[in-house]
């Protein structure tokens, strides 16, 4: 072959296997530093070209399949991006490694496995539990930052029962927490895990969210009359409105004017507090600079805590 024709033949492939890097370098930035063996060719890099990089520390085995380019060093997504760019395309995050990326549940170490769900059966790798229990791509599967995870609602019903209680009802108090369980969540959850491991032990946490067990309001003003009764303190006026010295009207739930005290009548679910709580916290705040104490009473109050609630009620009334 003459020099000319060898050398032109060389700067080829020399400039093919720079284009091909770039478009390893466009994969790779849009996966967090990552690219598996199949996008490796796709972009054009060969096996012997993959070896020699891996030789060279130009790519970093993460997983049978995945490497990082250029850098050793992988952030706790991009351990489940790699999981997942392992077992396939198709694979989701789930069970507990699902919570921790949704934030439900604190995050383990650097060494727990990660468990992923694929529609078809795929090996387990180093690190990696596949699994295959039924979800839905469109209706289970939502996207973050480039992982694909099964929603928070889905993640709880498929962990449901493979967790322990407490760690269930932690679970799903974050959710309250972070607003996720609205009403029609709440349903939608209770939905997921009809007939499934685990439903029981959701019913109870969904309920301990709920101390109302679905009672109204004037229940609730009922019933702290009749604990008033029982315990031989006074019942206060209810719905009286008064001015606390800034010409604004308000109404107090139960109001007991010789001690200056306020109780507060609180029956709101979980999921319904919210902008409340704030709203409350500025009244409380604003009573208390004009000298009026507030005491709330909520349904956990009255059903678990009775005579703790009669004794401290007492003192905070004195001898009225």
């Amino acid at each position: 072959m003459p020099i000319e024709r060898h050398m032109s033949v060389i700067q080829q492939r020399e400039r093919d296997a720079r284009s091909a890097w770039r478009r390893v370098a466009d994969v790779a930035t849009a996966q967090r530093g990552l690219i598996d063996a199949r996008q490796l060719l796709e972009c054009g890099v060969s096996d012997a070209q993959r070896r020699h990089a891996v030789a060279t520390a130009r790519l970093h085995l993460r997983h049978r399949r995945v490497y990082s380019v250029g850098h050793r060093h992988t952030t706790t997504e991009g351990r489940l991006l790699a999981a997942l760019l392992d077992v396939g395309s198709d694979a989701v995050l789930a069970g507990r490694p699902s919570l921790v990326f949704w934030g439900l549940l604190k995050g383990g170490s650097s060494g727990d496995r990660i468990e992923v769900l694929a529609p078809t059966h795929r090996r387990s790798s180093r690190g990696v539990t596949v699994s295959r229990r039924p979800f839905d791509p469109r209706r289970d599967v939502r996207h973050r930052r480039g992982v694909a995870a099964l929603s928070p609602l889905a993640a709880i019903a498929d962990a449901a029962g493979r967790l322990p209680a407490s760690l269930v009802a932690a679970v799903i108090e974050e959710a309250a927490v972070k607003g996720w369980l609205h009403a029609g969540a709440t349903r939608e959850l209770l939905r997921r895990v009809s007939g499934r491991p685990g439903a029981r032990v959701v019913r109870a946490a969904l309920g301990a969210l709920d101390p109302s067990k679905g009672r109204t309001r004037s229940q609730l003003e009922r019933a702290f009359e009749r604990f008033c009764r029982r315990h031989g303190l006074p019942s206060g006026k209810q719905g009286v409105l008064i001015d606390i010295g800034d010409g604004e009207l308000r109404e107090m739930d139960v109001w007991f004017a010789g001690a200056r005290v306020v109780v507060e009548l609180d029956g709101l679910r979980f999921h319904e507090r919210g902008t409340a709580t704030v709203r409350d916290r500025r009244r409380d705040r604003r009573l208390l600079a004009a000298g009026v104490r507030t005491v709330r009473v909520t349904w956990d109050d009255l059903d678990n805590f009775e005579t703790e609630l009669a004794d401290d009620l007492r003192r905070t009334l004195g001898g009225v």
